[in-house]
């Protein structure tokens, strides 16, 4: 259940021998978690629990508006609080995004020092600068006032303005999450989320990072182009999570 009282609809998954570790996967704006089933593999090889969930206002979660990432990564924080209730206070637990979701990881990862890795796939770096570039591309207008304008009334409906979300700015305001392993996924010919945002992103993150941009990949279709090369860095990333916090593999 959310701060706001939402019920949220999800799945766990179970590793063939029980283990404290889980990820938690946050599917995209528009789909629902079976989204993220492709992305689970690597992490059931390595004895992770594995959960997957609907977000507010799709699947079979409760319907309210979809907030791109404002209230998402509390929910995030509220699914994380279940997985610690079942597994206990030894949780060993990270994170995987794709597109909103990737968002989602990264703003959830700024506010919770539970997580211990993080992996965000196509995330838009600035909600602003995102839909600015999409209103531009569709329509052949400028941010002013069409922008502004939404923003405002997403502000009196939703209770956020485009402005509240910006993973790039709260990476920055935490120390460039300096104790936290990333992985940044993009498509090369992502037209939709453009990979310069994983790259802005990249750039700002302190401490072990890694940048994977697919070649001929489209949006949220890196793992599709090369699922062995993408989850052979998922295993990179997961191998300095563990030995960091002495996880034995």
């Amino acid at each position: 259940t959310t701060d706001d009282g939402l019920t949220l609809s999800g799945q766990w998954l179970y590793p063939k021998k029980p283990s404290r570790k889980v990820v938690i996967f946050c599917h995209g704006f528009g789909v629902n978690r079976v989204g993220s089933i492709k992305y689970i593999k690597p992490y059931l090889r390595r004895g992770y629990n594995a959960i997957i969930y609907d977000n507010r206002n799709a699947g079979n979660s409760e319907k309210r508006f979809t907030t791109m990432g404002f209230a998402e990564k509390n929910d995030l924080k509220k699914v994380l609080d279940y997985a610690y209730q079942v597994l206990g206070s030894e949780c060993f637990a990270g994170t995987h995004g794709e597109s909103m979701g990737g968002a989602t990881v990264l703003l959830h990862a700024c506010i919770d020092n539970r997580v211990r890795f993080v992996v965000a796939d196509c995330a838009y770096a600035d909600l602003t600068k995102q839909l600015t570039y999409r209103l531009k591309v569709e329509y052949h207008l400028p941010p002013f006032p069409v922008i502004y304008l939404t923003s405002l009334m997403t502000k009196l409906r939703a209770g956020f303005y485009f402005e509240n979300v910006s993973p790039m700015r709260e990476i920055s305001r935490e120390n460039g999450l300096e104790r936290i392993p990333v992985m940044f996924a993009h498509g090369k010919e992502d037209k939709y989320i453009l990979p310069k945002a994983s790259v802005e992103m990249f750039e700002i993150k302190k401490g072990y990072k890694q940048l994977y941009i697919a070649d001929n990949a489209k949006h949220a279709e890196s793992i599709w182009v090369d699922a062995n090369k993408y989850n052979n860095q998922v295993e990179k990333l997961l191998d300095v999570a563990e030995s960091h916090h002495g996880i034995n593999r």
